[in-house]
């Protein structure tokens, strides 16, 4: 019997639909998926828990810095203070705000209208494209998270 290593987990499993099971793509081609059916159970229960929530940084004279989302708040922000942080982040002193999101579209939807909106000077910039359509959204409401002193979350 053949075998195949999880991409995830890095088990070795059967190769049988029990644990790869196959799937047709939109062209129609037949294709095993990478993933064990466990870790993609694991993933989907993770994110059915998870809330989208967008954030912005506000400086000190009320400029939106930097907007980003995320499913994990409580571990996303410290993320940005403690794991490699950028030289910006390590002299922030400001606010951060969040706003709940109806669902992840709307998280993703609204991150991107809020970064071409605002461009804050620290988010990368192809995440504003010039040549997005013009629409307007009613900006979500944020509600202050945390205040931040030279960097120290």
């Amino acid at each position: 019997m053949e075998t195949r290593q999880c991409n995830t987990c890095r088990v070795v499993k059967d190769l049988t639909s029990e644990f790869f099971p196959q799937e047709v793509n939109d062209r129609g081609y037949t294709y095993l998926r990478k993933k064990c059916v466990v870790c993609r159970l694991r993933e989907d229960n993770i994110r059915r828990r998870s809330k989208p929530y967008i954030y912005r940084f506000i400086d000190e004279d009320n400029n939106i810095v930097y907007i980003g989302k995320t499913f994990q708040l409580t571990r996303r922000l410290p993320r940005h203070f403690n794991e490699k942080p950028m030289k910006w982040k390590q002299e922030f002193t400001g606010t951060i705000e969040v706003s709940l999101m109806n669902s992840e579209a709307d998280m993703h939807i609204m991150e991107m209208y809020l970064i071409n909106i605002h461009k804050p000077i620290y988010n990368d910039k192809d995440k504003s494209p010039s040549d997005l359509p013009t629409f307007s959204l009613q900006e979500p409401i944020f509600e202050s998270h945390k205040e931040i002193k030279n960097g120290k979350w």
